[in-house]
């Protein structure tokens, strides 16, 4: 809940962007599971599972815009961290606890990236490369953090799939579609018809 809170407090957009997202998500599901089951009918079930998938949806996908928001602080994050080395000898060799320091200072200026990056570890990196260098463990981080969230995203929906699949009205649950339904009946009346035809003649 941390996360949210500080996108929350940070990024408004994104949770109008991420409510969006999970909405035409659950809007999609459904649009795919009746055109399969082309007569089936919801139940007050299905629509409750609907509404909690909409909220699981809705927090992961607002956690996934706002990491790419964050993404997008690259460049202010690293302007932060040269203006703080102006002072320091170009040929200073900064240890991990110099970095933590640095990466400290630019948390209270953007306090969303210290949420995603409160430590770091770093050998061998001067005043001119420090900038770079942290940015780069900032998109590393994100980029694991989108593709965990996108993660849970997937395994919400197949779960609250197959969940309104079993809650649908139980003329339809016959484990096969409508249009394949229609499809042997259809064959079968065409098979009967011959077969008169031929003990006619």
């Amino acid at each position: 809940m941390g996360a949210l809170f500080n996108i929350l407090t940070h990024s408004l957009g994104s949770i109008f962007l991420g409510i969006v997202i999970a909405v035409g998500g659950v809007v999609l599901m459904f649009f795919i599971i009746h055109s399969w089951w082309r007569n089936s009918n919801f139940t007050p079930l299905s629509f409750l599972i609907a509404f909690i998938l909409l909220f699981l949806l809705s927090y992961q996908a607002v956690l996934i815009c706002g990491a790419v928001t964050i993404k997008t602080y690259g460049d202010d994050v690293e302007c932060t961290v040269n203006k703080l080395m102006d002072q320091v000898p170009p040929d200073t060799q900064l240890s991990s606890e110099d970095a933590q320091v640095i990466l400290n200072q630019v948390s209270n200026e953007f306090p969303i990236v210290g949420y995603y990056v409160n430590k770091v570890e770093s050998w061998g990196n001067t005043p001119s490369s420090i900038a770079k260098s942290l940015v780069d463990a900032l998109h590393r981080y994100l980029n694991w953090f989108i593709l965990r969230r996108i993660g849970w995203c997937l395994l919400f929906i197949v779960f609250g799939a197959v969940a309104v699949i079993n809650t649908i009205s139980k003329e339809n649950r016959n484990g096969k579609s409508p249009r394949y339904t229609s499809r042997r009946l259809n064959s079968k009346r065409g098979s009967r018809y011959r077969a008169s035809r031929y003990r006619g003649r």
